[in-house]
């Protein structure tokens, strides 16, 4: 999911404490195993304004500052989420030090991807044909609100 800081922020995230993010987008990698109707209603979720605080992204997505702009949706049924991490991490992208990954070995499931939206989406789908994978782009603002704004494959 991309997700865009509008300003330069310290947001309080959990157990993690006060973490500064950077004017820009970043790629949260998360997971929900089932696909389909599973995988949509997750992703609603966390765009949603409205919803209970669990995970590191709710405490993020509830600064005025921070808004959810996109999911790359992958359906498939093992976990993905370390293996996009890791590359992203390879690729050099800077991680926000365990950042929704308390439930692994990563250093992160968040990281930097600069001030471009367009150059953010990019590297994503790179990353994500390059392992193999297909996806595609959803967003509430789609003109049909349960249509993939952009199918990858």
């Amino acid at each position: 999911m991309l997700v865009q800081i509008r300003r330069s922020i310290t947001a309080s995230i959990g157990a993690l404490g006060d973490l500064r993010f950077t004017r820009g987008f970043y790629a949260y990698i998360g997971s929900a195993i089932g696909g389909g109707t599973d995988l949509l209603h997750r992703v609603r979720r966390h765009f949603a304004q409205r919803k209970r605080i669990h995970w590191h992204i709710d405490y993020l997505l509830a600064s005025p500052s921070a808004k959810p702009v996109a999911a790359l949706l992958i359906p498939e049924t093992t976990r993905l989420e370390c293996t996009l991490a890791n590359a992203l991490l390879s690729e050099g992208f800077e991680p926000v030090p365990r950042f929704g990954c308390s439930d692994c070995r990563c250093v992160s499931h968040l990281f930097y991807l600069g001030s471009s939206v367009q150059k953010a989406k990019e590297v994503l789908y790179r990353i994500v044909k390059r392992l193999g994978y297909q996806g595609w782009w959803w967003t509430p603002l789609s003109p049909e609100k349960d249509r993939y704004s952009k199918r990858y494959s």
